[in-house]
């Protein structure tokens, strides 16, 4: 038994690390600009940039920059995990927002459902980001 415990260790430590990188691996192919197609229940169908950056204190959360069309420097986080993606529920430009998504194609697409809540009611909203 004292010869197998490290071994059981070791492989634990590398099956654990290997899932850390997986995430990482996929959160640094993100950052850079994309272009989002959205189809929302409130403002139909529009078409705009995000940017997509990593966040510096974690290294499985991206920043979203002009998510929902809300603007340049309106940023929503969002927590990788593999292929898929969680938009936690944040307050971004007066807006509830929270969602999910995937990251496909290699990481050169995003499709996020979301949901977007002010005074008005709450938005359904789809979209497709790709990379330019």
């Amino acid at each position: 038994m004292q010869k197998i415990l490290p071994f059981l260790v070791i492989l634990l430590l590398v099956i654990v690390s290997a899932c850390e990188d997986d995430s990482q691996n996929v959160t640094s192919k993100l950052p850079g600009t994309w272009h989002c197609q959205e189809k929302s229940a409130v403002f139909n169908s529009s078409y705009y940039d995000v940017e997509i950056t990593r966040s510096t204190l974690n290294d499985n959360e991206i920043l979203i920059d002009n998510f929902y069309h809300l603007g340049t420097g309106v940023k929503v986080n969002a927590y990788v995990s593999l292929d898929y993606l969680e938009i936690p529920e944040q307050t971004a430009s007066g807006f509830l927002i929270s969602g999910t998504g995937n990251i496909t194609d290699n990481g050169q697409k995003i499709t996020l459902i979301f949901t977007a809540q002010d005074n008005g009611g709450v938005d359904s909203v789809s979209a497709v980001l790709t990379r330019y």
